[in-house]
Order: C-alpha cells, then sequence, then structure tokens
C-alpha cells in the first residue's frame, strides 16, 4: 500500500495546455504499481524528501504537450 492524491489539474508547456488527472506519489508507487518508465526515470526519494516540482508524464500525455519529436 503506498499514499496517492489525485485532482484534476491544468498542464502548461509552451503554448500547450491540456487538462489531466494528476496524481502525487511516493518513489515506492512505481514498485507497488509495477510501473516501468519508457524514458527518463521515476521521482526519488531526494526529490521527494525536498518537495520538489517535478512529473512523470504518460506517453499520451507528453505527446499532447511536447508532440512527438524526441
Amino acid at each position: 500500500v503506498v499514499p496517492e492524491y489525485s485532482a484534476q489539474a491544468s498542464l502548461v508547456a509552451g503554448d500547450e495546455s491540456v487538462q489531466a488527472q494528476v496524481v502525487g506519489v511516493t518513489p515506492e508507487y512505481a514498485v507497488v504499481r509495477n510501473l516501468g518508465v519508457a524514458r527518463g526515470r521515476f521521482v526519488t526519494g531526494d526529490e521527494n524528501q525536498a518537495q520538489a516540482t517535478v512529473a512523470v508524464l504518460g506517453a499520451t500525455l507528453a505527446n499532447d504537450l511536447f508532440g512527438s519529436d524526441d
């Protein structure tokens, strides 16, 4: 069991803006939910401790905000 907090939010990158569900989690969330990250990495314990503003985006949301270029 891991904590999570869910809310709707407006996400903005440059001129792009989308409404999306945002889920606040701890680093253990990926292990408990058996999630993998295709590119980049999941949030870290240090980021969680520092309450850093970081995000892990799903493929569709990343494409909506940043396009399909790598």
